[in-house]
């Protein structure tokens, strides 16, 4: 399994408790995780080390392998902070340039 950059895997036991390391400075330790959805694609966020808030997409599913006794749940986290930050500059350039072709136009 090939993992992006940009995402992260959560295991967790049957009490919700991380049981994998993640990024000291990143925000997945403080990220809330529902058990209750389920092959859901959520929404969720974070306060990271910085104070700076995460955005993530999160899907839950049930695991059951006897290597792994412990976990009962894998979490697939996706940041998309910078995303829909780039999303953003993008549509105010957008509503600039048309200000401002619509202003010559008007001449």
């Amino acid at each position: 399994m090939t993992v992006a950059a940009n995402t992260s895997v959560l295991v967790l036991d049957k009490n919700g408790k991380l049981l994998n390391v993640v990024d000291k400075f990143s925000s997945l330790s403080n990220l809330p995780i529902d058990k209750n959805t389920i092959d859901v694609i959520s929404k969720g966020s974070a306060q990271n080390y910085f104070d700076q808030t995460e955005n993530y997409r999160l899907i839950t599913e049930k695991v059951d392998n006897s290597f792994y006794p412990d976990a009962k749940y894998v979490v697939i986290a996706i940041n998309t902070t910078q995303l829909e930050e780039a999303s953003e500059r993008y549509v105010k350039l957008i509503v600039i340039m048309m200000s401002f072709l619509a202003t010559i136009y008007r001449g």
